[in-house]
């Protein structure tokens, strides 16, 4: 027996106002399962021993109803484009790490950002689509607009991301084989039925980072241009009825961002020279991040998505607050070219924000609200 899609409750704006960013609190028993299989030390499916293809099962089979719970959820609220909640997913890297082969594990050391990174030991060659099976699951759910999320390939540049000097000299060589590899993985997921493709974490905010030479693979200026030149090609042979946006994270670890610093040295060339139809931007403390001005380089044409609301506190914001701060923002940009979500995910790792669900789901209302008093559908 089929079971009939699921529908939005309002009326979708053709251009994304309000939306979610990636990644959505786990329900409980999903969080116990991932804690079973992973063991909390490694979110690489691809590394579980064979033995535990059973938890595996029951894993997978939770994760697709918190997936059709998530989805039904996001359409009740009113979201523009929902997404999985990438309940299938122990670290936002598994849509790129769980469908290639020259990964390693490697045991959890003494930086917890990085404990579920694997080694690479050889290069890397795909050998599934965690993506689009993602989104082929997401499209039986529902007709709405519906995203997929991938690592945008520059994160590479960023130290951390551990790699055999033997198989790639430098982070340049690795992220061209990146670029290759998500560069077939997202035409699959477009033909499996994504409307938009969103890439995560680019390393334009750490550059912007006080620590940034302590932090990058190499000399900043170089990194930078590679950067925009491999995150550029990834979209190569994408249709242009295909939303692309670039979500630029500052890092997202128990509540907690791992860079800072106003995104102004880097806007002009960033907004200029990357080809994404929307920048999804982090907004939800000036203090950390700068205020909005570097989005007055931002062209005609493009939509910045303002990340007003925090998916790291569990203070609830107001709409009073969200409308001013999108006041402010029109000083820079219409309002024809600005949309409002949360600042990030909400579970970058399956441990996840230290939030409450409904807390979670309640910011999420907030945002089509505040959305639907300045765009009106």
């Amino acid at each position: 027996m089929t079971t009939a899609p699921l529908t939005a409750a309002r009326t979708t704006r053709e251009v994304p106002r309000a939306e979610m960013v990636g990644s959505l609190l786990k329900p409980p028993r999903l969080m116990e399962l991932f804690r079973e299989v992973y063991d909390g030390i490694s979110a690489q499916e691809t590394l579980v021993p064979p033995e535990r293809d059973e938890r595996l099962h029951a894993l997978r089979a939770a994760a697709a109803e918190a997936t059709r719970e998530a989805v039904a959820r996001q359409l009740e609220i009113g979201l523009d484009v929902v997404g999985d909640g990438e309940m299938r997913r122990g670290y936002f890297l598994n849509s790129l790490y769980d469908g290639v082969k020259g990964l390693e594990s490697l045991p959890a050391d003494d930086d917890p950002i990085f404990a579920m990174e694997p080694f690479v030991a050889d290069r890397i060659t795909k050998t599934g689509n965690p993506l689009a099976d993602e989104l082929e699951y997401l499209r039986t759910l529902t007709d709405h607009p519906v995203k997929a999320s991938i690592p945008a390939p520059s994160i590479y540049h960023m130290e951390g991301h551990a790699r055999s000097e033997d198989v790639y000299p430098d982070a340049y060589a690795f992220i061209a084989d990146v670029v290759a590899v998500e560069r077939e993985m997202v035409r699959e997921t477009v033909a499996a039925g994504a409307d938009y493709v969103q890439f995560d974490y680019p390393i334009y905010t750490t550059l912007v980072d006080p620590n940034a030479g302590q932090m990058v693979s190499s000399e900043s200026d170089k990194a930078f241009a590679h950067a925009l030149r491999s995150d550029a090609a990834v979209l190569d042979g994408l249709p242009d009825d295909v939303t692309t946006a670039i979500h630029m994270c500052r890092g997202n670890f128990k509540s907690e961002s791992i860079v800072t610093g106003a995104l102004d040295p880097v806007a002009e060339r960033v907004f200029n020279e990357l080809p994404h139809d929307r920048f999804l931007m982090e907004w939800n403390d000036e203090a950390h991040t700068g205020g909005f001005d570097a989005i007055r380089f931002v062209p005609k044409g493009k939509v910045v998505v303002m990340g007003l609301v925090s998916t790291q506190s569990s203070r609830l914001e107001t709409a009073d607050e969200l409308l001013r701060k999108l006041d402010e923002a029109q000083r820079f940009l219409p309002v024809e070219q600005l949309a409002i979500s949360p600042q990030c995910g909400f579970s970058s790792f399956f441990e996840g924000n230290e939030n409450a669900r409904e807390v979670m789901w309640r910011k999420l209302e907030l945002v089509v609200e505040v959305a639907d008093r300045v765009w009106p559908r």
